[in-house]
C-alpha cells in the first residue's frame, strides 16, 4: 500500500522513517515490508537501491534480479549484464567455446577432418569417374563410402569456422549472444551441421543396407553397367537432396 506523504508527517526523501513506513525518493511512502523484495514500489527503483539481495542489470532501466541469479551461468538480465560482468567466471558464455579444451579440439580435429575427407573424396571421385571400379559393388561401395566422407568433411568445416569465429569474437560474444544466435552466420553453421550429421546417417544406413540385401542377390563379378551407374549417381543425389533439405527445415 502507498501512503500519502501528508498523512504521516515530514519525511526525509530515501530513507527509513520508521519500521513501518519508507520514504521514496519522489514523495511517495512504502510499507517497510517492500523495500528490497526486488519490485519497484515507489515507482522511481529508490526502495531498490543499497540492496544486498540483489543485482542491477540497468540503471537506466531499473531492472533487477536476486543475487543468487548473478553469474549462474544462465542470462536473467535483457542487456546480459548478470553473466558478461567482469566478476563472472570466464566459461559463463563469455565466449562461443568457453572451455579450452573445445577451443584446442575444434582446430587439432576440424583442420584434419576437412583435408582428409576433402582428399579421399577427390580421390573415390576420380576412380569412379575414370572406371577403375570392376564391379557393380565396388561402384556402390565407393560412392556410399565418399557420401560418409562428404559428411565428414563437413564435420571438420564446421568446427573450422565455429574456432575462427571464437578466435574472431573473442571476449565480446557474451554481450552479442542473442545478436549472434539470430544471425544467418549461425543459422549457416546450423545447417552444416544437421547436413553432415544427416548425410553421414543416411549414406552409412545405405551402405548397411546395400551390403546386407543387394549384394548377397546380384552378380559381383561383372561391370558395372550405364544403367546401373545412373540409377546410383541418382540415389546419391537425392540422398543429398534429403538431407539438404532436412537441413534448412
Amino acid at each position: 500500500a502507498v501512503v500519502s506523504t501528508q498523512s504521516t508527517g515530514p519525511f526525509e526523501d530515501g530513507k527509513f522513517i520508521n519500521k513501518e513506513m519508507f520514504s521514496c525518493e519522489n514523495g511517495r511512502c512504502v510499507l517497510y515490508s517492500q523495500v528490497c523484495d526486488l519490485i519497484n514500489d515507489c515507482g522511481d527503483n529508490s526502495d531498490e537501491k543499497n540492496c544486498e539481495n540483489h543485482f542491477s542489470c540497468d540503471n537506466e532501466t531499473r531492472e533487477i534480479i536476486k543475487r543468487s541469479q548473478f553469474c549462474d551461468g544462465i542470462i536473467h538480465c535483457s542487456n546480459e549484464k548478470d553473466e558478461c560482468h567482469p566478476d563472472c567466471p570466464r566459461e559463463n558464455n563469455k565466449t562461443l567455446l568457453p572451455s579450452t579444451v573445445l577451443q584446442v579440439f575444434g582446430w587439432l580435429i576440424g583442420i584434419p577432418a576437412t583435408l582428409m575427407n576433402g582428399f579421399m573424396i577427390l580421390r573415390n571421385l576420380s576412380g569412379i569417374f575414370r572406371g577403375e571400379n570392376n564391379s557393380a559393388v565396388s561402384l556402390c561401395i565407393a560412392a556410399l563410402v565418399s557420401l560418409i566422407a562428404l559428411g565428414d568433411f563437413f564435420v571438420g568445416l564446421y568446427l573450422v569456422c565455429i574456432s575462427v569465429e571464437n578466435v574472431a569474437r573473442k571476449e565480446n560474444f557474451c554481450s552479442d549472444q542473442r545478436k549472434w544466435v539470430t544471425s544467418p552466420s549461425c543459422e549457416f553453421y546450423g545447417v552444416i551441421s544437421t547436413f553432415e550429421s544427416e548425410l553421414s546417417v543416411f549414406a552409412m544406413t545405405s551402405l548397411s543396407v546395400y551390403r546386407a540385401v543387394v549384394m548377397r542377390r546380384m552378380d559381383t563379378s561383372g561391370r558395372p553397367r550405364k544403367q546401373f551407374k545412373i540409377l546410383l549417381g541418382i540415389g546419391c543425389t537425392l540422398l543429398i537432396a534429403l538431407a539438404f533439405l532436412i537441413a534448412i527445415i
